[in-house]
């Protein structure tokens, strides 16, 4: 039972990875390899706490992600939490220089498209394309948004297809 908003992002974070452990055709909870699992709940922790507007968490589980994946064998998991953290620091840190965070979202479509990981490069793409909104550049958010469409269309990844296309609006 859920008792409090914080165990209940917890419940939610241990239940999005399971989902994307069954979808990887890994099993849910079946062999959990420490470190890696924790980076992954971590940065689904602080993707919670942000939507939750507790910012202030979601800046701390991120650092932590970014860390325990870093300490990790598993350098996708090293970008799905530097990209999480770019798109936390648009909501923490506005008015900052954008380069930084696009030498960041390089990094980790070069590296989806060198392995092939296209829900990295979709996620990505989606990052570039809100922080080039905050900038006022439509025309940059427009061309990421479309190009995060056709990655996730192509790949059939209907969640994806559904956040680019809310983007677009």
């Amino acid at each position: 039972a859920i008792t409090t908003v914080e165990n209940g992002a917890r419940d939610v974070a241990a239940l999005k990875l399971a989902l994307h452990e069954t979808a990887a055709g890994r099993p849910a909870f079946g062999m959990v390899v420490p470190g890696e699992d924790d980076a992954w709940i971590l940065r689904l922790q602080s993707d919670l706490s942000r939507n939750m507007g507790r910012l202030e968490d979601a800046v701390r589980e991120n650092m932590e992600a970014t860390a325990t994946a870093e300490s990790g064998r598993h350098p996708e998991l090293v970008h799905y939490a530097r990209i999480a953290g770019e798109n936390l620091r648009r909501h923490t840190e506005r008015g900052r220089s954008i380069a930084q965070a696009y030498r960041t979202l390089d990094a980790a479509q070069a590296f989806a498209n060198a392995v092939g990981i296209p829900k990295l490069e979709a996620e990505a793409c989606i990052v570039r394309g809100h922080i080039a909104l905050d900038q006022g550049d439509t025309k940059t958010a427009t061309r990421e948004a479309m190009r995060a469409l056709g990655v996730a269309s192509i790949n059939d990844m209907r969640l994806r297809i559904a956040g680019a296309l809310g983007f677009l609006g």
